[in-house]
């Protein structure tokens, strides 16, 4: 059979272990959607009658790609990863259009003469910049062609096309693993990057010496190129790794709280900036580090993405045990995100990124600016279990779930916030031209703040109501105990005040 104008074929998959929340025909729709174009379901899974796997017709692309899964959100906003098995993959060559077989060994092509050819890596950043690569394999010269080259783009290519297609190694992510001088760690650190399909991450307080990080680098990181700062700080604070056919990093600033590289996801060729962050434990000391950050927001031009342990908190309910969190304990991180134009990143997964026995504490964060979302469609953020740290890592991943485009609507709760007026009021003088233009003015520089203004306070609603709900009982527990302390009573009417303000959003969305 003669392929050559065959665009698209219908093949079977299956889904295993898929909820039966999710067997419904518009949900296997949205799902096959991920995949091709969704055509029908077999009877079993019509009258799920057998629900070891869904089964669904798609139309697909002859030449692919055959995802072995799909990401998508579920209606909590969790990142679901769902299986996917290809009951037949089709086989085409390139060469003569015809199925069956693949290029490399199709009788109507004439035998080509191979040569062995070396390819020239390039290196992104020439300052601090170490790789794990023995020589022999893979010298680094200073006078090679930059991986941007013509030749280099041309390879690229071919590979990308002959190459079956794999799932991108493209997530990042942040850990503090408190040491790593033991061996034991070092086995779970790793497993780490291959089992969460990481290409960069940020390991966070080291504590190993500058002399040995050649010998575990080659250990954990076989392959790898990395910077470090421990000549700014002999207990290693931040260790920046990647895979070099994943990402390319170039070094702009450096301290002994933070590493701030550009980054360039070789996937996509897109470029944005990235800042590992460690925070230094007194308030006093992470001083240097808000001042840095506001001094290169003031430079960022692109995506820009902040992520690691801050050692302080974004907001009241952000820790568990030990004394009561004050206004001055947030007011930090407040401060920053204010300054440099920057928010939180949705996340799933546990709460709490630090804990001991007695302290429960989300102090490791992820931050992006409103650029990012110019440059990558989806974003999401987890906070894994935390192994043998006393810290969650963070994984910041990259789904190929399609974002939908981004509408800017008024919603009813924002009136009551009690900034809404000073918003508006700082916006009044804009008014010029005709009245329908003035309006317009008005609505686009309304646009940001609003969108800042529900972000920081409306974002999480379901969240914020259960977190309100929880702390309005504990305090209620207290109050019956110590039922004539006034401070307890003041407590606990605020907490009250908070609840019934966040249910109100609440039903005010639903309104919308």
């Amino acid at each position: 059979m003669h392929t050559e104008n065959l665009k698209s074929i219908p093949l079977w998959i299956r889904l295993p272990n898929l909820e039966l929340k999710y067997w419904s025909i518009s949900s296997l729709s949205k799902i096959g959607s991920l995949i091709g174009i969704p055509i029908k379901t077999d009877q079993y899974t019509k009258s799920k009658t057998m629900i070891q796997y869904a089964r669904l017709l798609i139309e697909v692309p002859i030449e692919g790609p055959f995802p072995d899964y799909v990401d998508f959100f579920n209606e909590k906003g969790q990142l679901i990863r769902q299986q996917v098995q290809f009951e037949w993959k089709p086989t085409k060559c390139t060469h003569c259009h015809m199925l069956g077989h693949t290029n490399d060994i199709c009788k109507k092509k004439k035998e080509v003469r191979k040569e062995w050819r070396p390819i020239i890596q390039g290196v992104s950043a020439t300052q601090n910049i170490t790789s794990t690569l023995p020589q022999r394999e893979t010298p680094v010269r200073h006078n090679s062609l930059p991986s941007s080259s013509a030749q280099d783009q041309e390879i690229h290519k071919e590979v990308r096309k002959n190459d079956t297609p794999t799932t991108p190694m493209d997530n990042i992510a942040s850990w503090n693993i408190r040491g790593l001088n033991w061996p034991n760690k070092q086995e779970d650190v790793k497993m780490f990057p291959h089992s969460n399909k990481i290409g960069l991450v940020g390991l966070l307080e080291i504590k190993i010496k500058e002399k040995n990080i050649q010998k575990v680098a080659s250990n954990l990181f076989p392959s790898w190129r990395w910077i470090h700062n421990f000549h700014l700080n002999s207990r290693g604070r931040i260790w920046v790794a990647w895979r070099p056919s994943t990402y390319q990093i170039k070094l702009i600033r450096m301290s002994e709280q933070l590493i701030h590289c550009e980054v360039t996801q070789l996937s996509t060729n897109k470029h944005f900036y990235l800042s590992m962050i460690y925070g230094l434990n007194h308030e006093q000391q992470r001083e240097s580090l808000w001042n840095d950050l506001m001094d290169i927001s003031s430079s960022i031009d692109r995506a820009w993405c902040l992520m690691g342990d801050f050692n302080t908190l974004r907001f009241k309910e952000d820790r568990i045990g030990g004394n009561e969190v004050q206004d001055s304990d947030i007011r930090e991180l407040a401060t920053l995100l204010d300054a440099c134009e920057i928010h939180d990143l949705k996340s799933s997964g546990a709460y709490y990124s630090w804990m001991n026995k007695t302290i429960w504490s989300r102090i490791d964060h992820v931050f992006l600016n409103d650029l990012w979302y110019d440059s990558f469609d989806y974003t999401h953020s987890s906070y894994l279990p935390n192994s043998l740290s006393d810290h969650t890592p963070i994984l910041l991943q990259f789904p190929s779930s399609p974002r939908p485009p981004s509408v800017f609507q008024y919603c009813d709760m924002w009136s009551k916030h009690k900034e809404f007026n000073n918003i508006i009021l700082s916006h009044k003088d804009v008014i010029t031209r005709s009245p329908m233009l003035s309006l317009c003015g008005l609505l686009k520089r309304f646009r940001h703040p609003l969108r800042s203004l529900h972000r920081d306070n409306f974002s999480d609603l379901r969240n914020q109501q259960v977190r309100a709900r929880n702390t309005l009982e504990s305090l209620q527990e207290l109050h019956h105990q110590h039922s004539n302390n006034n401070s307890m009573a003041y407590q606990e009417k605020e907490a009250w005040e908070r609840y019934i303000s966040i249910l109100s959003s609440s039903i005010d969305l639903i309104k919308q």
